[in-house]
């Protein structure tokens, strides 16, 4: 395969005007991705491998792997390798696999990772002990195995971990994602200063709600929700989060180290949500909630709302609850209408997510 150059391609823009490849900026280079068989890992390995890099695929699915090296060109420029990332002697034989086809390793990304997701009074150890097996040790291994053979190499390096939005504000039911996510990023940040020296760069990302296979097998509401949250509107592409690991990756962030980057679209910008006020009624979105927009409410209060077009009439603002009212929670004024025409009223009956004071739950409007 003919590596290309700017001087005789264009480079690659996505349909949301970003890009996505730059020939010839990483010619010569090698990089590892885990997690590389299929959706983010897989965007990320393309868009190397259309920057010129040679790559390194690991994955538990032998078949996806398969797959995922034909997509990218074939042996000439990708080989896959199944690894169990958080195995130590594992990801040591990635590296060594790495090293006898393309002579090295430039590039790392740590991207594998799993799920077991749960509340907190239903999960069990084991669940817990998976996400935080492959997610941080996972990513320690990598760390451990990459920077020992960059130093080696003594020309340098750059890794990227994988972090999450998630890490940063927590998700209901992740306890266990969300703690190894946010352990990444100390992770990244205490590492990078110990290979500095070395010139070894190393950067995390966190991406918020991406367009993916289990993204979109989310139930509508869900997705409407989260949306909502997002201030440019939409969900990212894999490509999206692939353009950043291209620029942590090359040249262009030479001067970047112990950073991480959220990709979400402006999501959580906000530090506070508008706070309820007396008389406001705690709704359940569970059970008939109000499910549209929440950047409705505006000014850091319920009082200051920005009515929209696209908002039935009659309907209340989406306030997320702070303070003494629960998180997955939302207060409307007593008296105003949700989006199925009912009444919110100062005698709803509330569940396990209703107003709360002194840590008991109370049936009772916000105060």
């Amino acid at each position: 395969m003919t590596e290309s150059t700017p001087a005789n391609s264009d480079i690659t823009i996505n349909e949301l005007g970003g890009v996505t490849a730059i020939p010839g900026l990483l010619s010569g280079k090698v990089a590892v991705v885990t997690g590389g068989g299929q959706g983010l890992g897989l965007a990320m390995a393309r868009s190397l491998v259309d920057s010129g890099a040679k790559v390194v695929l690991a994955d538990m699915n032998e078949e996806s792997l398969q797959a995922a090296v034909t997509e990218l060109g074939g042996d000439g420029v990708a080989t896959g390798a199944v690894c169990n990332v958080s195995d130590l002697e594992a990801v040591e034989k990635l590296a060594e696999a790495a090293t006898t086809a393309f002579g090295g390793i430039d590039i790392w990304v740590n991207n594998a990772g799993i799920t077991r997701d749960a509340t907190i009074r239903k999960m069990t150890e084991q669940q817990f002990d998976d996400v935080i097996s492959v997610h941080l040790r996972g990513t320690w291994n990598g760390l451990k195995v990459a920077t020992a053979l960059m130093r080696e190499q003594d020309r340098g390096g750059s890794i990227i971990n994988v972090s999450s939005i998630s890490g940063k504000v927590g998700n209901p039911g992740q306890s266990n994602y969300s703690a190894a996510k946010a352990g990444i990023v100390g992770m990244t940040k205490a590492v990078a200063k110990e290979v500095a020296f070395k010139n070894i760069r190393i950067n995390a990302i966190q991406p918020g709600f991406i367009n993916t296979a289990m993204t979109a097998a989310m139930p509508q509401h869900a997705i409407d929700s989260k949306l909502a949250e997002i201030p440019l509107g939409r969900p990212g592409e894999p490509e999206e989060v692939a353009s950043v690991v291209l620029f942590l990756a090359s040249g262009l962030s030479s001067y970047l180290t112990g950073t991480v980057t959220e990709i979400s679209g402006g999501r959580n910008i906000c530090s506070r949500s508008p706070s309820p006020r007396r008389g406001d009624v705690c709704v359940e979105p569970r059970r008939g909630g109000p499910t549209f927009p929440s950047h409705l409410c505006r000014g850091g209060s319920p009082d200051h709302r920005e009515k929209r077009p696209d908002v039935p009439a009659g309907t209340s603002g989406r306030c997320r609850s702070v303070g003494s009212v629960s998180h997955l929670a939302f207060c409307v004024p007593a008296g105003t209408f949700q989006p199925d025409g009912r009444a919110a009223s100062a005698r709803v009956s509330f569940s396990r997510f209703a107003c709360r004071a002194g840590g008991r739950r109370r049936r009772r409007p916000c105060r």
